[in-house]
């Protein structure tokens, strides 16, 4: 399969990358000419999801850029403003810039109708960027695995004591001056490097709450997880996204049996289910 690396630079003068996946098999034509795709926290555009997505796009027919945003790996340094990104430093709203651009990209390859596929994190930003406005360009949403992320989750966790010790400690940090110092936080996943300003970013409320964000999708829009997923996409979630999700008409769930949170061996169902929800579209 042919892959190009395609370099990008967004609005805010950010510089990432995309990959994009010639396809294997004549377009079966729709409403949706192209994917881009999302990844989940940290990953990239070649990643251990990314890749078998795309390959099953592809071999669907379909032109695919997959896409390493701004949050990729945990922390690099983007040269031409010496800021720090990277899914340790990442500010979640941001990625609507790294959606615009890859969005540009296809737009000058010919593709004006896109499917946008969010993975994990991914789901989210792509749920954000769709709640917030979106882009014409934008035809279709395939939210996959998209988790809950937030203060309610937290609140609602028996880390809570931990994590509002944390987001205080974070808020301190932040007055006096260290909101970008690389340093240990306690999360839901464990402990792991944030910057002060990324830790308050997602914890601090419920700005990036994906069932609060479903109700301002308006384009069509599939919701999937994998079977063995439960405990980060507990049962009666995606029902609870698709009701929701009122503004995008049609809407679909799928749950795809055996598939775990990164789809492993299971990438070639995912697809098919989102390619049977596509093709209802005019």
């Amino acid at each position: 399969m042919k892959l190009e690396v395609v370099p990008l630079v967004t609005e805010d003068g950010v510089q990432i990358f995309g990959g994009f996946w010639e396809p294997r098999a004549p377009w079966p034509g729709g409403a949706v000419a192209a994917w881009l795709l999302l990844p989940g926290i940290g990953g990239s555009f070649y990643s251990q999801v990314q890749g078998p997505f795309a390959s099953a796009f592809a071999d669907a027919g379909y032109p695919v850029l997959t896409l390493s945003t701004r949050g990729h790996d945990l922390a690099w340094v983007n040269r031409p403003n010496g800021k720090l990104y990277g899914s340790a430093a990442e500010v979640i709203h941001e990625a609507s810039w790294d959606i615009r651009a890859a969005l540009a990209e296809l737009e000058r390859r010919g593709f004006r109708h896109v499917g946008l596929l969010g993975h994990s994190m991914g789901a989210i930003k792509g749920s954000y960027f769709l709640a917030q406005g979106g882009d014409p360009r934008v035809v279709a949403f395939a939210q996959v695995s998209g988790p809950r992320i937030g203060r309610s989750r937290w609140e609602a966790s028996p880390q809570r004591e931990t994590l509002a010790r944390e987001v205080q400690r974070a808020q301190e940090l932040s007055a006096a001056g260290r909101a970008e110092e690389l340093l240990l936080f306690e999360s839901l996943q464990g402990r792991s490097y944030f910057t002060p300003r990324a830790f308050l970013d997602r914890n601090a409320d419920d700005r990036y709450d994906t069932l609060a964000l479903a109700g301002g999708i308006t384009v069509p829009t599939i919701f999937l997880r994998g079977s063995a997923e439960r405990e980060l996409i507990p049962d009666g979630l995606l029902e609870a996204f698709q009701a929701a999700a009122i503004q995008a008409q049609p809407s679909a769930i799928a749950t795809i049996e055996g598939a775990d949170h990164f789809y492993t061996g299971k990438a070639a169902e995912a697809i098919a289910a989102i390619l049977d929800f596509i093709a209802q579209l005019k």
